[in-house]
């Protein structure tokens, strides 16, 4: 099983060593990989979009994996916000419960604090290339 990029934390994983220090964007990406999750997340057109269909379960769910049951939408999208200046991802304009990932910017995000090599052992490559047959559907172009 891989680690997530800057984790111990394996996707889909229960608990366990390591299982706190997932991020937002990574429980975010690991609900999107499963398409039963589709009834609170799912992929949205192309290039990294996509919609929370049942955002106060995104959030419940997340307060669940990072034992804070007091989580709710307004506070899982104040931590989503902290991103854009990150620029791990934006806000869909027009589109309620809308974002779009900017893998460009996620890999730059983990490369400075050393996460480079697992990104690379995660993905295949620390860029949007190396992820676009990992993440699936979402399609890439070149930058």
């Amino acid at each position: 099983v891989r680690a997530w990029p800057g984790t111990d934390a394996s996707p889909g994983g229960g608990g366990g060593a390591g299982h706190r220090v997932i991020q937002l964007w990574q429980f975010l990406l690991e609900l999107l990989s499963d398409r039963g999750n589709a009834g609170c997340i799912a992929w949205e057109g192309a290039n990294g979009e996509f919609k929370l269909t049942d955002p106060d379960e995104v959030a419940r769910r997340w307060g669940e994996r990072k034992s804070k049951p007091n989580m709710n939408y307004d506070k899982l999208s104040r931590a989503l916000r902290y991103y854009y200046d990150k620029s791990i991802m934006t806000k869909v304009h027009g589109k309620r419960y809308a974002y779009k990932f900017d893998f460009q910017g996620l890999a730059q995000a983990c490369q400075p604090r050393s996460h480079a090599r697992l990104w690379s052992s995660w993905c295949g490559a620390p860029s949007e290339a190396g992820c676009q047959a990992r993440w699936a559907p979402v399609s890439f172009r070149a930058v």
